[in-house]
């Protein structure tokens, strides 16, 4: 379900994506194959400027959400090798458990989406969301 909010006078497009029992369903996009999604942080010390949280897959489809994920986390969303690496950045909005994982995104970088995010929160970071028995994903340093 795709709808839009308004910030800063621009539209930002609203995603909402299915979840059950801690795993999200599906992507903001088709991909063309081999998909992936993850959270970002910002690092100074990574190339690109990005540390890159993977979501664990879960089988058959899927990806576990993972344990410490905020609202206003800026999330990643990509298919390749294809003819073209596709991503989709965003960040997070709400999170209803099984049900919807709603973002704001796409945004044309994860710097714009890390700094809607910040504009989002100036006011206090939100509690983060609840997924019980989820574990982090692995860390490495986005390209």
């Amino acid at each position: 379900m795709h709808s839009h909010q308004t910030h800063a006078g621009a539209s930002v497009p609203r995603v909402q994506l299915r979840s059950r029992a801690g795993v999200l369903l599906d992507l903001p996009f088709p991909p063309a194959s081999t998909p992936w999604a993850a959270t970002l942080r910002p690092d100074l010390r990574a190339p690109g400027g990005w540390s890159r949280w993977d979501w664990t897959p879960s089988p058959p489809w899927g990806w576990l959400l993972p344990e410490h994920l905020a609202l206003g986390d800026v999330v990643e969303f990509g298919g390749g090798p294809s003819t073209a690496d596709q991503r989709w950045w965003g960040l997070v909005e709400t999170y209803e458990p099984d049900a919807w994982l709603t973002l704001l995104g796409p945004l044309p970088t994860a710097d714009d989406a890390h700094a809607l995010a910040r504009d989002l929160l100036q006011n206090g970071a939100p509690p983060p969301l609840h997924l019980p028995g989820r574990r982090p994903g692995r860390c490495h340093h986005h390209r």
